[in-house]
């Protein structure tokens, strides 16, 4: 799996290796781009802010200028205000699926799913719209700043992953990711790892097998 990525002999048994090695398959391979948890990472909401700006300015300029001809200066705020609330309230993956609706009649998708055939370069154009992005190291708890997640991958600036990696080559597996999500990733209070708010799925992960919960 490792063989595509030159590394050095002497830190190839590095977990960091693994995950940079992941990243640039999906960054090289999947049309991913890489974002800072550092710069670009919202903890107290779990979103990267602004991609998902970008994503619906540039896929919804009209619904947006309405936004903002109503909202004026607050008009990210009260989209993000009104997408914490339908986090809380119904899925994850359903407020992907459904968009979300603002006052006056303004609605926004969130997600262009793949249309069934290419009949309809609309659809076709819109799908490619979509923003998929990855991070690093993701420090996500704002009560305990050391904790962090391997990787975070995201659509439109919302979490849909989060994965746990192990290097064989250190003496560690897959058990010992889903072992660190047990005991060290408890998702009280943690929007991004609470169950239906936060990332759909949870990965734990070696170079032989992969693990998988919807539910911490």
């Amino acid at each position: 799996i490792m063989k595509d990525t030159a590394q050095n002999i002497s830190n190839i048994h590095l977990e960091s290796v693994f995950e940079k090695h992941i990243i640039q398959c999906l960054v090289n391979y999947q049309g991913y781009i890489e974002r800072s948890c550092l710069s670009n990472y919202n903890v107290d909401q779990a979103l990267d802010k602004e991609i998902l700006i970008k994503f619906l300015k540039t896929t919804q300029p009209d619904a947006w200028k309405s936004m903002e001809n109503y909202y004026s200066s607050s008009a990210e705020s009260e989209l993000f205000k009104r997408l914490e609330q339908a986090l809380c309230s119904q899925p994850i993956h359903k407020v992907l699926r459904t968009g979300l609706k603002l006052v006056p009649n303004i609605h926004f998708s969130l997600c262009y799913f793949k249309p069934a055939s290419n009949l309809n370069p609309d659809l076709l154009h819109l799908y490619k719209e979509n923003i998929l992005s990855v991070m690093r190291q993701v420090t996500y708890s704002s009560r305990n700043k050391k904790n962090a997640i391997d990787i975070v991958t995201f659509v439109n600036g919302i979490p849909v992953t989060t994965i746990e990696v192990k290097n064989n080559l250190t003496g560690q597996n897959v058990k010992h990711a889903v072992r660190q999500y047990r005991k060290d990733r408890s998702p009280a209070g943690e929007p991004l790892l609470t169950f239906k708010r936060g990332a759909i799925v949870h990965f734990a992960m070696d170079q032989n097998l992969v693990y998988m919960t919807t539910r911490l």
